[in-house]
């Protein structure tokens, strides 16, 4: 009933009524007209709804995020090198599916993609593939966010077409420019957390600190 909903507001109490209603109002003088839904009232004057009723007892979670799935894309800072071959970071697009395996506790597999230009030489370009696969435990904050420490397992590849070509460079200059690019193929343990900030009902803003990424994205629960 959308004149109903207009009137709820957050924090808002609620009174439900359950069970015989009678003294509320003159009952039927046929018992099946008791049970039979007439107009929009009707539905709150006789009808409660549970959580059981909308998830079901078997689907029904009791952790902090009801529904099992979280699907993520967003932007990021990784480790990565600069166009001098030094150290430095890089700007990482990414994006990641979570699922609720029991109360509060998660699995992530996480997918990002960025792009180091002018290496391992001025003329070749690496791409460079990261996948996460992360084990979280949610915790619920304040102002409808949740936070998600996590642990988790790092492997990453890297494509980089012309590098190692001899025919170009030097033996040697083509043995460095491989090396360079099997530098960023590291595979390593991270940790971090992953924060939620819920904008409407389903959707969150998304915040990534760890060892492996620095970012902001948005998410969605179903």
């Amino acid at each position: 009933d959308e004149d109903l909903f207009k009137n709820f507001f957050v924090n808002q109490d609620v009174q439900i009524l359950r069970g015989d209603d009678s003294a509320y109002g003159k009952p039927s003088e046929n018992p099946e007209d008791q049970f039979k839904i007439t107009d929009s009232e009707s539905l709150y004057d006789d009808t409660t709804l549970l959580e059981e009723d909308l998830y079901g007892e078997d689907n029904q979670q009791t952790g902090v995020i009801k529904n099992d799935n979280i699907a993520s894309v967003g932007i990021g800072l990784v480790d990565g090198f600069n166009t001098a071959g030094k150290q430095d970071t890089n700007t990482q697009y990414n994006a990641a599916w979570s699922f609720q395996i029991e109360k509060n506790i998660w699995v992530e597999g996480f997918i990002g993609r960025h792009l180091i230009r002018a290496f391992p030489a001025e003329d070749i370009d690496t791409a460079v593939n990261q996948y996460i696969f992360r084990a979280k435990y949610a915790f619920e904050g304040p102002l409808y966010t949740v936070f998600m420490p996590y642990v988790g397992y790092k492997f990453a590849t890297a494509d980089s077409p012309g590098a190692g070509d001899v025919s170009k460079v030097g033996s040697d200059q083509a043995q460095r420019e491989l090396d360079l690019v099997a530098s960023v193929e590291q595979d390593e343990f991270v940790f971090g957390a992953t924060g939620f900030k819920r904008l409407v009902p389903g959707w969150f803003l998304r915040v990534d600190i760890g060892t492996d990424v620095m970012g902001v994205g948005l998410a969605l629960e179903f």
